[in-house]
């Protein structure tokens, strides 16, 4: 399988909307957030940064592209996130481990571990999962992030944010056990290419059922505490080897299923939104920040459903667009990376 898989594009569609509900949610959906909503909100991160390692994995079995090949396109990517940082939030950027800097940095290390034996990938994966419980007990998961403001940092110097904790285990989005989950795509990724598609997918839906099962299982006779950030209600707070067991294996068991229905005219609507993500993931940002967040209030759920599904139409439109327009044509890399290449 060498073709563009749509049934990834769709993947990420999905993601894309439940990350707008899910961010949306931190200003303009009235708290409490009811549970079934936590968890639709939570499906969007973990599925984009699995997904991110998937297509390293996909590109290492079908091209011979160099490391210097995911290294641009990683640093395009936590320049991105940095960018957002500062223009959008007035954020130090680099501080808080947005997702984009998970996403970028993923992408070298990706490559270079895809390159190691298998035994050594899936021991380094095993270890970026295992330690992060212990890591979060010794050195302590903190609720809230640091938020340096660069206007104040540019002024008056260093906040005393403790940068490399958050980089490490309490960001929005730390490298334990956040890369993990891409390297875990990445290697799932060759495994999908080399394998007969039919296997692999009925490998991955019974790996993803048994999963998303003990997963589902362990979460309602364990009923582990969890915390909101900033409005943000998704179950990831902090990110536990449970919250992970049960939402790969639902994105597992989606990898599988939408490969058969990857021609379906309904999904083609999600799949304009999955192959431009990233240029999503910005526009979105600047919309929350610039309008939402300052135009639009505090709805109940039918006011913040139709504010939400509005928002959705917008982007709709501005990724079917930018594909036209692109159609045909090789851009350069930094338009590549931002509109989707």
């Amino acid at each position: 399988m060498n073709q563009r898989d749509n049934s990834i594009d769709i993947l990420r569609g999905f993601a894309i909307f439940a990350m707008v509900a899910a961010n949306m949610s931190a200003h303009n959906y009235a708290e409490p957030h009811p549970f079934w909503f936590r968890i639709y909100g939570s499906f969007a991160a973990p599925t984009f940064v699995f997904l991110a390692g998937l297509m390293v994995g996909f590109t290492t079995f079908h091209k011979s592209y160099p490391l210097s090949y995911y290294l641009k396109r990683g640093l395009l990517v936590m320049l991105a996130g940095a960018c957002i940082d500062m223009f959008c939030w007035g954020a130090l950027p680099f501080a808080t481990f947005d997702v984009l800097y998970v996403i970028g940095l993923s992408l070298p290390v990706a490559k270079l571990v895809m390159m190691l034996q298998k035994w050594v990938r899936v021991g380094v994966i095993g270890l970026l999962f295992l330690l992060t419980p212990v890591l979060q007990h010794y050195l302590g998961y903190n609720e809230a992030v640091a938020e340096p403001s660069l206007k104040l940092f540019l002024s008056e110097g260093w906040q005393g944010a403790v940068v490399w904790k958050q980089f490490l285990i309490d960001g929005w989005f730390p490298v334990f056990p956040w890369l993990g989950v891409s390297l875990l795509g990445a290697y799932i990724g060759t495994l999908r290419c080399s394998l007969p598609i039919d296997k692999a997918n009925a490998v991955f839906a019974f790996g993803g059922t048994v999963m998303l099962t003990a997963g589902i299982v362990l979460w309602v006779v364990t009923k582990p505490v969890l915390v909101e950030r900033e409005g943000y209600s998704e179950l990831f707070y902090p990110p536990t080897l449970l919250f992970f067991l049960t939402f790969l294996g639902g994105v597992f068991v989606l990898l599988a299923a939408l490969y058969y229905v990857r021609e379906s005219k309904l999904l083609w609507f999600f799949s304009v939104y999955g192959k431009s993500s990233l240029l999503m993931y910005i526009m979105h940002t600047v919309f929350n920040v610039y309008i939402f967040n300052v135009f639009f209030g505090t709805y109940t759920l039918p006011g913040f459903a139709a504010v939400c599904m509005a928002h959705l139409v917008i982007l709709w439109f501005i990724a079917y667009a930018v594909q036209y327009l692109k159609k045909g044509k090789k851009l350069p890399l930094v338009l590549s990376v931002i509109l989707g290449g």
